[in-house]
């Protein structure tokens, strides 16, 4: 039964490699970004997303239900609407025909450039007839989404819209919200550098020259800023202080 079994196992992994080569090709589950030659995918992809966050959620929020007809922000109208589709785990390459190219609207939302950098040279080299161009596009674009007829809502919708991203769209603008952007960490290390001593002189003060200073000391304790040791501790300076400088409690009443 050996010997068999030797002579017929050649031929049956000849028979196994024969078979395999007509099984049918694994799916490719890799998908590539769709392509298209006058929309980039990957700047529409971020303006999508600021879309969704700045304009789509609070309008649901508000109670906007449907969008006006030749409203850019519709997500039905998106350039790559069925793309972003999820159906049966794969998602669909085509594009909508007729759809808006969202990455038309990157300086709107400031999402031009892919990082913190390009953004910058992009603010540096930005110039008076692209910006206003943008700022018309916008106008057009919250005009169409949000018209003034349609409601309180609506125009209050609009009116929100225009003030944040239409109305900022001018190149000292955004120049100087940048500046104030980056001078704001600064700016809050200052003041804290100068706040956060003046708060431990008054406490100092409070608990070493105020008559009740036990108790805010037995606060802070209870609290767990302040643990046992360090309380004791502030007790023992403030009377060796006291003792020393010659002053008596400070009564109240």
């Amino acid at each position: 039964m050996g010997r068999y079994a030797l002579i017929f196992q050649p031929a049956m992994a000849l028979l196994a490699l024969g078979s395999a080569q007509f099984l049918p090709p694994k799916p490719n589950t890799v998908t590539a970004d769709p392509f298209h030659p006058t929309c980039s995918f990957a700047i529409s992809q971020r303006v999508r997303k600021h879309i969704e966050e700045d304009i789509l959620k609070p309008a649901a929020l508000a109670g906007i239900e449907g969008w006006p007809a030749g409203c850019p922000f519709d997500p039905s109208r998106d350039l790559f609407q069925d793309w972003w589709q999820i159906t049966d785990g794969s998602k669909n390459k085509t594009v909508t025909i007729g759809g808006i190219c969202l990455a038309d609207y990157c300086t709107v939302f400031g999402v031009c450039g892919s990082g913190e950098e390009a953004q910058q040279e992009e603010l540096e080299q930005c110039d008076s007839t692209s910006i206003a161009k943008a700022r018309q596009q916008c106008d057009t674009a919250v005009a169409r989404c949000f018209p003034l007829k349609n409601g309180a809502v609506t125009r209050r919708l609009h009116a929100q819209y225009s003030r944040q991203k239409c109305q900022v769209l001018d190149c000292n603008v955004l120049r100087e919200r940048q500046r104030g952007h980056e001078a704001a960490p600064h700016s809050l290390a200052a003041l804290l550098a100068v706040v956060a001593p003046l708060l431990a002189a008054g406490l100092a003060g409070l608990v070493l020259w105020v008559d009740g200073s036990d108790q805010v000391l037995q606060l802070l304790v209870d609290s767990g800023a302040a643990s046992t040791g360090v309380a004791r501790g502030c007790l023992q300076a403030r009377e060796a202080l006291r003792g020393l400088a010659g002053f008596e409690r400070t009564k109240f009443g």
